[in-house]
């Protein structure tokens, strides 16, 4: 059975472009039957192999934005630090309630995004805010990491979305910069003892299976139109996350 949910959550991490944090997370408690602070911890371990798959399989077909991942790893690596120390000092339900806003917030600008008629808009603001976006995404990614043990993928997905990578482009380089921000998140949250190594075996091998096979595919499909279909799709799936987060706070 966690084999499969593995599976599952390996095939929808890669084509969307995160970590699978959230979903892991919530196998863990409600099937599991794991501690929040101990699914957190397991969560990040258990995402790391799959990611690290994924990546091999999107390097293989050249799909990774190799600069704009070490920006956004960069500007990751020290706010997984500043989170994991803050965590301990900052409410947590402010926390989900700010996440929330801003995940919600990114939602409905993709969804909004998905009905405009492109133009060819390449002017100043947007090169400015391509600037910008892996130091805003990537911070906003490690911090989530850092504090909460997710995986920070829906920033930094959306982040690249932003700056006009297509999709599959968007989900591969998504998924480099995630090993980056995860292995910092394992270095500071296994220092709390709290990974319960037995649990993520089943959902890792799932994982695994699924992160190397679903790269493949993407590659194989039209670009345009995943930016079409799956771009209002990850819009929703935001707004969900984002409304899920609020309540929680």
């Amino acid at each position: 059975m966690t084999v499969f949910l593995g599976f599952l959550i390996g095939c929808l991490i890669m084509t969307m472009g995160g970590g699978g944090g959230g979903y892991y997370l919530g196998v863990m408690t409600t099937v599991l039957g794991l501690s929040a602070s101990s699914a957190a911890s397991t969560s990040l371990v258990t995402a790391l192999p799959p990611l690290l798959m994924g990546v091999v399989s999107y390097s293989h077909e050249k799909q990774i934005n190799y600069k704009v991942g070490f920006r956004m790893m960069a500007y990751a690596a020290p706010a997984v630090i500043i989170g994991s120390i803050a965590a301990r000092f900052i409410d947590e339900k402010l926390y989900s309630i700010i996440v929330g806003l801003i995940l919600a917030m990114i939602g409905v600008q993709f969804v909004l995004r998905s009905f405009k008629k492109k133009g060819k808009r390449k002017n100043d603001h947007s090169q400015t805010f391509n600037k910008v976006a892996p130091g805003l995404f990537g911070s906003l990614g490690g911090l989530m990491c850092g504090i909460g043990g997710l995986s920070g993928g829906a920033p930094v997905m959306s982040g690249l979305l932003f700056m006009g990578l297509d999709f599959t482009n968007a989900a591969a380089t998504s998924a480099f910069t995630l090993t980056g921000i995860v292995a910092m998140g394992i270095v500071c949250h296994i220092s709390t003892g709290n990974v319960v190594w037995s649990a993520g075996i089943g959902l890792m091998i799932g994982s695994i299976i699924g992160a190397f096979v679903m790269p493949m595919l993407l590659t194989k499909l039209d670009p345009k139109k995943l930016n079409k279909y799956m771009v209002p799709i990850l819009g929703v799936l935001l707004i969900v996350m984002g409304i899920k987060n609020m309540m929680m706070g």
